[in-house]
């Protein structure tokens, strides 16, 4: 299989693959912006007119640019504290339930509290010095949010086991449904705090850095969630995608894009994604905010 990837680790990435996919010169995609961002700015993505896209760029070449947008993968960029790097190029990047139940370094520092996890029948088990955890027992919030992601609830009966991206990478920690874990996953939080061990959450949050994980994925396996966008074919998320591209350079070339404007991106249940699709890894500098793009591969 050819795999055509559009490149969203970066913005000069993006302008680079939209212009290759499309096959025009990158410097027309910087002059339809130019032309187009007042006009994008004050609209909405699906408010794009991508025949009007096609037709500028047919007439700036003198050729007929057909009104297609065919990619087999695109990056969604995914935030990740960890303890190490190694654990990135090491490790797969594993849905929740396999990070758990997998040797991981997480399920390493949980295992080193006396928790340890086990998959039954897409159940995801937890155990404590041996004892096996009814969480039904904790009457909080939060234990709560475990039952939901570990072992479902009435409305869906298997567990939150999907991996969560953004389309474009950037300061994605400043969106607000990511924030929370800049530091420390979200189930290692929860699990610790309702457990009582906020010494652990301390040693762990003293311990790791911010990572943001670039990762290709084929587009027959991400999701858009939101305004009916999870029914859509790959025909259409493909056109949602370049639709989301010209929008984002847009505001890009306003200085009005923020990490809030980024469409969140998931893959299928009870996907990983394997070391080898991983495109760039960066991480988060923790006085500025800005990414230092490492070297994985040395």
């Amino acid at each position: 299989m050819i795999v055509i990837l559009l490149d969203t680790s970066s913005k000069n990435t993006v302008i680079e693959s939209l212009a290759k996919i499309i096959n025009v010169r990158k410097e027309y995609i910087y002059y339809y912006i130019m032309r187009y961002f007042f006009v994008i700015n004050r609209g909405t993505v699906k408010d794009i007119d991508l025949n009007e896209f096609f037709t500028f760029l047919s007439k700036l070449t003198k050729d007929n640019i057909e009104p297609k947008f065919d990619i087999t993968h695109v990056t969604i960029s995914h935030l990740s504290p960890r303890l190490s790097l190694e654990s990135i190029v090491n490790e797969p990047l594993y849905n929740l339930s396999n990070v758990l139940t997998n040797d991981t370094e997480l399920s390493r520092f949980l295992k080193k509290a006396g928790l340890v996890f086990s998959n039954n029948n897409k159940i995801v088990q937890v155990t404590h010095n041996d004892m096996k955890i009814d969480w039904k027992k904790y009457e909080s919030p939060t234990a709560l949010m475990i039952i939901n992601r570990l072992e479902g609830n009435k409305v869906s009966t298997t567990s939150d086991n999907c991996i969560n991206g953004f389309l474009f990478n950037g300061k994605i920690f400043e969106n607000g449904n990511v924030a929370h874990i800049f530091r420390c996953p979200e189930i290692l939080e929860n699990i610790l705090r309702v457990l009582g061990r906020l010494d652990l959450i301390s040693n762990f949050n003293s311990k790791s850095k911010p990572y943001i994980i670039c990762f290709k994925a084929p587009i027959s396996d991400i999701i858009f969630d939101g305004n009916g966008n999870h029914k859509l074919n790959n025909k259409e998320k493909q056109f949602l995608i370049l639709r989301y591209c010209l929008y984002y350079l847009s505001l890009q070339k306003s200085y009005d894009w923020s990490g809030n404007n980024n469409p969140i991106i998931r893959l299928k249940d009870n996907l990983d994604v394997d070391i080898s699709n991983l495109v760039a890894v960066f991480e988060v500098n923790e006085e500025d905010g800005e990414l230092n793009q490492l070297s994985i591969y040395e």
